[in-house]
């Protein structure tokens, strides 16, 4: 049994040893689901939780249920996803008004408020702007 081997009985030994100890853990967590497991140890109240990557995370309950996956049209497609606002005010909602821009899709409008349109278009000669 792990917790009887002396090489993992102290920290400093499952610290040296944590090649042997990640390897017997592996092997004996891979034998059962992960939900399983954290069931099991949330039962004897443990704190303890699943590592989820992107779109686990983003199809959780919490995260449903706070609108933290929003949808609006993008200027490449219609179906776009983003993460919301984490911050939720009641009198104040935010408002999603646009996705955010592509690249260069606003420098125009930015730059001509400074440059003429003769020196917009030898920076863009130049490829010093650039837009997608």
């Amino acid at each position: 049994k792990v917790a009887e081997d002396p090489r993992f009985l102290k920290n400093s030994g499952r610290v040296t040893h944590r090649e042997e100890l990640t390897t017997v853990l592996q092997a004996h967590f891979y034998t059962r689901p992960a939900k399983t497991w954290v069931d099991l140890i949330h039962a004897v109240k443990v704190p303890v939780g699943m590592i989820n990557d992107l779109k686990q995370t983003l199809q959780e309950e919490q995260v449903l249920a706070r609108n933290m996956v929003i949808q609006m049209p993008h200027t490449l497609r219609e179906d776009y996803t983003s993460i919301g606002s984490p911050i939720k005010l009641s009198k104040t909602p935010v408002e999603y008004k646009k996705a955010p821009p592509c690249l260069g899709e606003d420098t125009d409008a930015i730059l001509s408020q400074y440059l003429s349109s003769a020196e917009m278009e030898e920076l863009k000669s130049k490829k010093v702007i650039q837009q997608r």
